[in-house]
């Protein structure tokens, strides 16, 4: 797709339910987030597979949406994405998405890219040290799909997607973003009012 250059289309959709594993969350509560790299991947291990409904139902959106138009064939953690995607291993893309601070990837050729991000805190250390969340974040998922122009995808399509997907997952951000139209200083393209072209829950 387009995602390095400005000539796409992208829907920005944004979800305040948690898609992490519950154990991990509260873990991370219990333990007042101090421990070790070794107490984390331990524990990690005595958990698998990780889960959460929630993570669950995202990843069958994209699996299930209008007789499998944006069904993937390729996946991956990070770009580029150029994993086969196999739906007898639902359960691996689900377990990735239910880790707090993970990122996962999904391409259906010749139709879209998608970034789907779990923004709860993840496991991080500075300096040796393991570090705290200093911000809560509104909205704890965040979902972009890039439709590249050159393939000139209809709006109406991109539309009802927008529509759909904020009834499905009963958000109030589902958004569509021109990011020829978004200005080239801060504030970047999905905070920049003028770039926002449609508004499936403001509509």
């Amino acid at each position: 797709m387009g995602q390095y250059d400005r000539k796409n289309f992208i829907i920005s959709v944004k979800l305040r339910e948690s898609c992490s594993d519950k154990r991990i969350i509260d873990w991370q509560l219990e333990r007042d987030y101090s421990y070790t790299p070794d107490e984390v991947n331990t524990f990690e291990t005595s958990i698998l597979p990780h889960y959460n409904l929630f993570a669950e139902k995202i990843v069958n959106f994209f699996i299930e949406y209008k007789s499998c138009s944006l069904s993937p064939n390729k996946w991956n953690t990070f770009e580029p994405i150029k994993h086969t995607f196999d739906i007898s291993e639902l359960s691996k893309y689900v377990g990735i998405l239910a880790y707090p601070g993970s990122h996962l990837f999904f391409k259906k050729d010749g139709v879209c890219s998608c970034h789907i991000e779990n923004c709860d805190y993840g496991f991080w250390w500075f300096g040796g040290k393991p570090c705290r969340p200093k911000v809560s974040f509104e909205y704890l998922v965040e979902i972009r799909i890039f439709f590249s122009k050159q393939r000139k995808p209809k709006m109406e399509f991109m539309q009802q997607l927008a529509d759909d997907m904020a009834e499905y997952f009963n958000t109030d951000y589902a958004k569509i973003i021109d990011q020829e139209m978004a200005s080239e200083m801060p504030p970047l393209y999905e905070k920049d009012p003028k770039a926002v072209i449609y508004d499936a829950v403001a509509k």
